[in-house]
């Protein structure tokens, strides 16, 4: 049994809901936990598995950071982002592929006119990729912000003054 399966259940048992929905741990092999509901691990083809506990879905994100994004937007309940966290991962991998087609077939091009077309597509996919990874930004700027209130509300004293 890992360290993190033991912190997990130590944590299971004996801490309190409040603490569990901060709670983001990871071992040596690169599985983390979050929230105590989620694990994200990484496959082997270099993408993270999210899973749920007591769901047998899972979900395949191409960035650590959008899947932890998609984690955090989930158990907020903001169902809405966290689709668009996915669809926007599936599109940054799906531009990825067009930019590296592209730009192998631009290398390839022997004459000018069809070197002009690769040059305007390579164009046209690295400008969506920015908007791509703008819209992923904002979204994972959101979730800080998520994750800094709780942070935040934790802390303050819940006294009363007369």
């Amino acid at each position: 049994m890992t360290n993190a399966t033991k912190l997990d259940q130590f944590f299971t048992r004996e801490i309190n809901a409040d603490l569990r929905d901060v709670l983001i741990t990871c071992d040596r092999l690169g599985k983390y936990s979050l929230f105590g509901k989620y694990t994200i691990a990484p496959t082997r083809d270099e993408y993270y598995k999210v899973t749920i506990s007591g769901s047998e879905s899972s979900y395949e994100f191409a960035l650590l950071k959008n899947a932890l994004t998609w984690c955090v937007f989930r158990n907020s309940a903001k169902q809405r982002e966290a689709s668009k966290i996915q669809l926007l991962d599936m599109k940054l991998c799906g531009i990825d592929v067009d930019l590296a087609v592209h730009r192998r077939k631009l290398k390839l091009a022997t004459d000018s006119f069809t070197k002009d077309i690769y040059i305007i597509k390579v164009q046209e996919d690295t400008i969506k990729r920015k908007q791509i990874v703008a819209e992923i930004n904002s979204y994972i700027n959101n979730s800080r912000q998520i994750q800094v209130k709780k942070f935040t509300g934790k802390n303050k004293m819940n006294f009363k003054y007369l």
